[in-house]
């Protein structure tokens, strides 16, 4: 893998840590690192070993208390830990990792090992192993029933159905492991791996084979409102993104679309290359963003204003609007294509890189920042909507409010005010 510009502006970290769907995973230890253990701790890295870290930091001093000092730490453990005879080297060489890179104080710096990666790398992509069913327990009975087989998916095409109950997949009896375990175990398989899935359906066992494939994940939801207004959620920005903004636009147009309401709320960002390729189906010609690397060096995207969007637009964007929808609402509002509705967004102003590792791991580094087509930097403060509109909290209902969507009736109103 090399060092592109392709990186993924937001991860599990990039959330709100003061907003109610907060996810923030940091973990590890925080480990300085003196500038002479800088270059050690990439080729530790990219070795697993503690040789490197040895020769080739910079103080005789520090190597021995390094290495002292993990010894130290590793014995403790062996001798006193409750559970020592279950300690996993590997898990401790991978926890060091984990380690030395929080020691960057940077939510989005993270170490991932090659497992972990295939995961993320996946859902840059906006792909998941499975074979295309939803299931939900029974909180009565415990049993696991499938709620949905979709259309042309691989369970509805090996004869799966909609309330058939999971009676076991491959040697997992479904009856004892927990409910996570079992869509787990789908995801976890490799594409083109077949499951064997036995059910019970009305009280007969039926026995399939299901063949697991990548499946795109849906990001992008389309309705008609009333009085032709258009209505268009993307979730995340992935690769799939700009192909199915696109068939949502050109359904809502077949639909005689005369306004457009675009929701970014909750949406914590995604590719560059992808917000860019959506931004570009319905911008004007200029520019989109430019990415600043610490290096100095600048490098912006633009939009070529083949199709510029001629009808009225609104964006709702709130708290949890992050990273690339950020972008995304920075274009929008510079170059007056439409306006923003809702609350400031996140203010994650910040790029990062992958860098493999030779043994498959990955590490990502925060190594660029971005500026919106004014050239604002919006790290930490975000972007302020045209129109400010709170939304609902659990206080309203709690004091009697029906629940409604503030924030979109707004964007209605808006969006209808416009010419």
């Amino acid at each position: 893998m090399e060092d592109r510009e392709e990186q993924k502006l937001q991860e599990e970290e990039a959330k709100d840590p003061r907003a109610d769907f907060q996810r923030e995973r940091k973990k590890g230890i925080a480990i300085g690192a003196a500038a002479g253990l800088a270059l050690a701790a990439v080729l530790w890295l990219a070795t697993g070993g503690f040789t490197y870290l040895m020769n080739l930091t910079t103080s005789t001093t520090l190597n021995g208390q390094v290495e002292a000092k993990l010894r130290e730490l590793e014995g403790l453990m062996r001798r006193n830990y409750l559970k020592a005879d279950e300690i996993d080297q590997e898990e401790l060489r991978e926890g060091l990792y984990q380690g030395l890179v929080s020691g960057l104080g940077d939510q989005y710096s993270k170490y991932y090992s090659a497992e972990e990666y295939r995961d993320v790398k996946r859902s840059n992509e906006g792909n998941y192993a499975g074979v295309g069913i939803t299931i939900s327990q029974d909180q009565e009975t415990g049993e696991v029933v499938i709620t949905e087989c979709s259309q042309g998916r691989p369970a509805e095409a090996a004869g799966l159905q909609a309330g058939d109950v999971l009676v076991q997949i491959d040697e997992l009896v479904v009856s004892q492991v927990e409910f996570s375990a079992v869509s787990d175990y789908i995801h976890q398989q490799e594409e083109g791996a077949v499951l064997h899935f036995v059910v019970d359906r009305d009280g007969e066992r039926v026995e399939t084979d299901v063949t697991v494939n990548l499946l795109e994940t849906i990001v992008v939801n389309t309705q008609m409102m009333e009085d032709s207004v258009g209505y268009i959620q993307i979730t995340e920005f992935t690769d799939g993104t700009p192909h199915q903004f696109q068939e949502a636009m050109d359904s809502l147009a077949e639909q005689g679309m005369q306004r457009l309401i675009i929701d970014l709320r909750g949406n914590p960002g995604g590719l560059l290359s992808s917000v860019c390729d959506t931004l570009d189906s319905f911008m004007p010609e200029g520019l989109l963003v430019s990415v600043k690397k610490s290096s100095g060096e600048v490098t912006e995207y633009t939009s070529s204003g083949e199709t510029p969007i001629s009808i009225p637009l609104v964006v709702l964007v709130n708290e949890g609007s992050a990273s690339a929808s950020e972008i995304f609402a920075g274009a929008v509002q510079d170059h007056g294509v439409g306006t923003l509705v809702g609350k400031t967004t996140y203010g994650k102003g910040v790029v990062q890189s992958y860098y493999a590792l030779d043994d498959g791991s990955v590490l990502r580094l925060t190594a660029s920042s971005y500026l919106t087509p004014k050239g604002t930097d919006l790290n930490g403060t975000g972007i302020t909507p045209d129109v400010e509109v709170e939304s609902m909290t659990v206080n309203d209902l709690i004091a009697g409010e029906q629940w409604e969507d503030r924030q979109l009736l707004k964007a209605v109103e808006v969006v209808n005010s416009l010419k």
